[in-house]
């Protein structure tokens, strides 16, 4: 979950860009001092809500919403919340897949998780694909927290549809700017071609559009594979949080992923 959180601040000021390394130059800082959480962070925060507190997903992710209605969500999903679309509007978008992370630190079984990434993505993001990408994140999620390689993650992925050989720059120039089968791929090869979370994240931001969003489901990925988000990335994202968001993250922190071996220092108590 924390690596959802850095990756969406990391990657937020690049979001749109095609390419950040022309402006970061050869040694890219991580951090900006404007970054700040979007969207991202706020529905993953929801969606820990929901597993800690038993909220219906419906009412945690509006919630969520109203508390914090300028951090740049998709147009579909302001009017579903805002109560102008009356049922799931069957999204095939990454918005499932960038807010999934939580559920594969709160169950100890795979299956498990993909329940209940399914139960927290279905209510915006039926359609099948949109599925597919929270399914994605969150079993690869598990896969690595629970001791899993790289090629069984990629294996688990290759078995929902996803072609991790393609050339992603291509790709990207065919597909729409935020769907899943555009970003998701995206995310999971900058998590399997490279070596820290830290390379993870940033080769996430280099692939250019959705920066936000790939950079947060590979942080998603690298932060349970590399076994937590390096102190100093977490020294500089814990202060852009809201007090509301803080305030979820650490309790789900104490009571999901401390007992499952995650130990996070400097969090606040």
């Amino acid at each position: 979950m924390w690596g959802a959180i850095a990756g969406d601040i990391i990657g937020q000021p690049w979001e749109g860009n095609a390419s950040p390394s022309d402006a970061w130059g050869s040694r890219p800082p991580l951090v900006l001092r404007g970054s700040h959480f979007t969207d991202d962070t706020v529905l993953t925060v929801a969606v820990a809500k929901i597993l800690l507190d038993g909220d219906r997903p419906e009412d945690a992710l509006k919630a969520a919403w109203r508390a914090h209605p300028r951090a740049g969500y998709g147009f579909l999903f302001r009017k579903w919340c805002a109560g102008e679309l009356d049922r799931a509007y069957r999204s095939y978008g990454n918005g499932g897949a960038m807010r999934v992370s939580p559920t594969a630190w709160a169950f100890d079984d795979i299956n498990e998780v993909l329940d209940a990434a399914e139960r927290v993505t279905i209510p915006t993001h039926a359609h099948v694909r949109g599925l597919a990408g929270a399914w994605a994140i969150a079993g690869a999620t598990y896969i690595a927290r629970v001791g899993g390689t790289k090629r069984e993650i990629a294996e688990f992925c290759e078995h929902l549809g996803y072609d991790l050989i393609v050339d992603l720059d291509a790709m990207h120039r065919r597909e729409t700017f935020a769907t899943a089968d555009a970003t998701v791929p995206a995310a999971l090869r900058a998590f399997l071609d490279t070596d820290s979370f830290e390379s993870a994240v940033l080769e996430a931001v280099q692939y250019g559009g959705d920066t936000d969003t790939v950079a947060a489901m590979a942080g998603s990925i690298g932060e349970a594979f590399y076994r937590g988000v390096p102190n100093e990335i977490l020294e500089q994202v814990i202060p852009r949080l809201a007090p509301d968001l803080l305030e979820v993250a650490v309790r789900f922190t104490e009571t999901q992923m401390r007992p499952r071996g995650f130990y996070l220092d400097g969090l606040p108590r």
